[in-house]
């Protein structure tokens, strides 16, 4: 292990791609929750400036959250698998069915106030 192509090798394989697949779980968690919001415009009223911040990151909140606990439980679970994005797949699935979830909601507030 005193080479340094080792050491590549070695931190490539168990650990790392925590951090990255955090990141990819929240963009796509703040991507489902644009498009939420653009495919069901009307539900909501026109914000702007600091609203719509709030609004975007804290509806993003949600799902993330529930995504990046399945996350950490299946990384936990394949610690010793050698794969460096153990539980992305499974989190990525979980974030996407709840903004679907979400998006069947907002339509169901849609119908209930014709």
């Amino acid at each position: 292990m005193a080479d340094g192509a080792d050491m590549r090798e070695a931190s490539a394989g168990g650990k790392g791609g925590m951090g990255a697949g955090i990141g990819i779980l929240a963009a796509v968690a703040l991507v489902c929750i644009v498009v939420r919001r653009i495919a069901a415009a009307t539900a909501y009223p026109p914000a702007e400036g600091a609203r719509l911040f709030g609004e975007v990151f804290g509806g993003a909140l949600p799902s993330f959250v529930v995504g990046l606990i399945v996350f950490f439980i299946v990384r936990f679970i394949r610690r010793n698998s050698g794969d460096r994005f153990a539980g992305v797949l499974i989190g990525l699935i979980v974030v996407l069915a709840l903004s679907g979830l979400g998006y069947l909601g907002d339509l169901k507030h849609l119908n209930d106030f014709r």
